[in-house]
């Protein structure tokens, strides 16, 4: 077994290279391309990741607060009812003079 998994064979596939190997060598390489491609997936999943949390900081920063929007709008609300009451109030106010 052991000097069959080191017997130089050419491989079935070009994409192992033009040249006999041995099937540790062969396994060696692979392995080798398989760890190669995953440090490339997880670089790029990092670099994902870091790009949307960053545009997601900037998002929050730049973004609307709608609690402090709600407050600004209930505070426009009450000051447009005062208003609309002072109005209505100073029109029985010139009702009640214009019947004197």
């Amino acid at each position: 077994m052991h000097g069959a998994l080191g017997a130089l064979r050419v491989p079935a596939s070009s994409g192992f290279g033009p040249g006999a190997v041995s099937a540790a060598t062969l396994q060696s390489s692979l392995l080798s391309d398989i760890a190669v491609d995953r440090l490339a997936s997880e670089q790029s999943a990092t670099f994902a990741t870091t790009r949307f949390a960053e545009a997601e900081k900037q998002l929050f920063e730049e973004g609307v607060d709608s609690d402090a929007e709600m407050q600004r709008l209930m505070l426009i609300e009450q000051a447009y009812a005062a208003n609309a009451r002072m109005l209505q109030t100073v029109d029985e106010m010139i009702d009640a003079l214009m019947r004197i």
